[in-house]
């Protein structure tokens, strides 16, 4: 419990120092698609802090998938079961899924970003690539600007972090997962997790939290010396 919370202070401290402001304005929507290029059928919607989450089926696939921010900046979402019936054997065009959260703001003119995918039970004949963007115009769905992109082809599991630093976001701008699923029409995956985080840097002396409660320190030192010195 002790290191949860020193993590969270940690994150809302750097979130304080770039200027980004707390997922609690911003609006997560969860699309699906057969084409990159295609139509985004937008699943469920949901305010940043306590996210959407979609079950149902689409183009043959079952699929469960949910995401939330809970945190300054830190686009979770993970895949759930995502199955061909049994028996259906046949080709199937590739499922796109997308996660998109709109409504974000900083005031820094860079930010540094750092996705990651964790991917369990990925069976053979399956591909998954999880790509992650970042938009200046607060776009749904936006991916002009890529952070990063990930691919996973084995039966094992799979786990990458990618960072992107110095990315210029704008002072309005969204984040977007995308799913990319690969099937041969047979089985399944049996979970897939994926991130978007504003990592926060260690606070340094003179800035942000613990610049003010250093600066703090030292004044009330010099105030309690110059009361003793008066008595």
């Amino acid at each position: 419990m002790t290191v949860k919370l020193a993590l969270y202070a940690q994150i809302l401290a750097g979130c304080l120092l770039l200027g980004a402001i707390p997922a609690g304005a911003s609006t997560i929507d969860i699309g699906l698609a057969t084409s990159s290029t295609g139509t985004i059928t937008t699943e469920a919607s949901g305010a940043g802090t306590t996210g959407a989450g979609f079950t149902g089926t689409y183009d043959n696939y079952l699929l469960t998938v949910q995401a939330a921010d809970p945190t300054p900046i830190n686009l979770a979402s993970g895949t759930i079961d995502i199955t061909l019936p049994a028996g259906f054997g046949g080709a199937t065009a590739p499922l796109y899924i997308y996660v998109t959260e709109t409504g974000l703001t900083s005031s820094q003119a860079t930010l540094n970003f750092q996705s990651s995918l964790d991917v369990e039970n990925l069976p053979s004949g399956w591909t998954e690539t999880e790509a992650t963007y970042v938009n200046s115009s607060d776009q749904e769905y936006g991916t002009s600007t890529q952070l990063a992109s990930m691919t996973v082809s084995k039966v094992a599991s799979g786990a990458e972090t990618v960072a992107a630093n110095g990315v210029d976001a704008g002072s309005d701008f969204s984040l977007t997962e995308v799913y990319e699923i690969v099937s041969n029409g047979i089985g399944g995956i049996g979970a897939s997790t994926a991130s978007i985080i504003d990592p926060a840097p260690a606070p340094s002396l003179g800035s942000g939290i613990s610049g003010m409660l250093a600066v703090g320190g030292v004044l009330l030192g010099w105030k309690l010396l110059e009361r003793r010195r008066q008595v």
